[in-house]
C-alpha cells in the first residue's frame, strides 16, 4: 500500500496546482481503500492473540492459502483501476 500511496501522490504532485488540491484528490482516490484494509487488519488482529492450538492451526492455514499467487494477483489488479485515475 505504501508504495501505491508514494506512486499516486507523486504523479498528483508532478502536475501541481496547490498543494492543499493535490492532498484532496490523493485523499479522493485512495481514501475508500485505505479504509477497507484497515478494517481488515482490525478484523485479522486476533490471529496474534490464538486461544488454541487449533485455532492457531486455523489462522496458521487461512493466513498461507491469503498470500498464494491467485490472491495477490486479485490484488494487484484491483489497484490497477485506481492508478489510471490519476
Amino acid at each position: 500500500m505504501a508504495m501505491l500511496e508514494t506512486f499516486v501522490l507523486s504523479n498528483i504532485l508532478e502536475n501541481s496546482s496547490t498543494v492543499e488540491e493535490d492532498l484532496e484528490r490523493y485523499e479522493s482516490i485512495l481514501k475508500s481503500d485505505i479504509a477497507s484494509h484497515q478494517a481488515q487488519a482490525r478484523r485479522l488482529a486476533n490471529r496474534f492473540v490464538s486461544s488454541s492450538i487449533q485455532e492457531m492451526a486455523w489462522y496458521r492455514w487461512i493466513t498461507r492459502t491469503e498470500f498464494s499467487s491467485l490472491l495477490v494477483g486479485r490484488t494487484v489488479n484491483g489497484f490497477k483501476g485506481k492508478i489510471h485515475q490519476i
